[in-house]
Order: C-alpha cells, then sequence, then structure tokens
C-alpha cells in the first residue's frame, strides 16, 4: 500500500485523504514538501528555528483547510500561497518588537524607505504609522508583491516564477499597487492636516 501511495499525484493523495483520512496519506504529503515550505519560510523570515515553527504551522493550517482547496490550482501553488501569508502574517505580528525590519546581517531594511528609494512621490518627511495603514487598506494581492519587492527586495524574475504571473504582469501590478499606496497614504495625510 505504501509504495502505490508514493507513487500517486497530489491530487490523487488530497482525495484519498478527503474519502478516508491517513496518516500514512498525510505523511505523504508532509514528505514530499516539507523542504520547499521550509526553505520558503527561512528565505522570508531568517531565522532555522522560527521557520521550523512557521512550517509546522503552515502544513496543519493547509490540513485543516484540505476541503477547501478546489483544484483550480495545482496542490503546490495553493500550499505555496498559505506558506506566503503565514509568513507575512508572522513578520506582520513580530515586526513592532523592532523599530525596523533587521535582517541577518544586521543591517536596518525598512519597506517604506526602501519603496520611497524607487518612487517620484516627493515624502521629505512621512509618518511610518500613516504609511502602514495605508498599506492595510490594499488588497492581500497588492501588499504581498509590495512585501516581496520591496521588504524581501526580490527581483522581478523570482517574483515571477514565485507568483505564477508573466513579467510585464508583475511590474504593472506592482506600479499600480505603489500607486494605490500613495494614494491612500497621500489622502490620509490632507484628511489629518
Amino acid at each position: 500500500m505504501r509504495q502505490r501511495s508514493l507513487s500517486l499525484s497530489d491530487q490523487d493523495l488530497i482525495l484519498a485523504i478527503l474519502e478516508h483520512p491517513s496518516e500514512e496519506i498525510y505523511h505523504i504529503i508532509h514528505q514530499r514538501y516539507f523542504r520547499k515550505v521550509y526553505y520558503k519560510c527561512l528565505q522570508m523570515i531568517r531565522n532555522e528555528s522560527v521557520a521550523a515553527d512557521v512550517t509546522q504551522e503552515i502544513f496543519i493550517k493547509a490540513f485543516t483547510k484540505l476541503s477547501s482547496f478546489k483544484h483550480q490550482s495545482s496542490f503546490s501553488t495553493w500550499l505555496y500561497s498559505i506558506t506566503n501569508n503565514e509568513c507575512i502574517d508572522y513578520l506582520r505580528k513580530h515586526k513592532r518588537e523592532k523599530s525596523r525590519y533587521a535582517i541577518e546581517s544586521g543591517t536596518p531594511v525598512n519597506l517604506f524607505e526602501n519603496l520611497l528609494e524607487e518612487t517620484d512621490e516627493e515624502l521629505d518627511e512621512y509618518s511610518v504609522d500613516q504609511l502602514e495603514e495605508a498599506m492595510h487598506l490594499l488588497n492581500e494581492n497588492d501588499k504581498q508583491l509590495l512585501f516581496m519587492k520591496y521588504f524581501m527586495k526580490l527581483p522581478v524574475k523570482t517574483i515571477v516564477a514565485q507568483t505564477g504571473l508573466t513579467e510585464s504582469a508583475v511590474k504593472m501590478r506592482l506600479k499600480r499597487a505603489k500607486e494605490k499606496l500613495f494614494g491612500v497614504y497621500l489622502n490620509s495625510v490632507k484628511k489629518s492636516a
């Protein structure tokens, strides 16, 4: 049985779990994707033990939400989406512990500073709190793209590979997401002035 299960496609394994939940099949899926999920978490969180904990949380969440998987995309894409969202949530929750983001080298990295370096907006003085509020008003896809580009500093080609979008779509969505962010931000500044 185990040998046969190992050769099943992701879709077949998921259907088997939904019909007859089995620890053996959960284990096969976990083994199949553990490294990819863990290394993605490590890339984003940059802490081995935290990445391991978040990886476990991701598998728990994926297995409990398995019935919501609609097969509109591949299982790996669906799992990647959960991974990305969990890592972003973790970083958001823990960013308040530091006044600024930091990477392993100890170099302070601030998403908004990186974003402002690549924009035409003239914001000599800006409020991080108001920029964060504006960021929260964006949709998840826009937030995710801005996070990948300006916090993780991923090149466009890597974002293309991770999202499945075309290069021109990534560039256009990043441009629109920045425009939305600064539009919302400048609106809130005018209202509070």
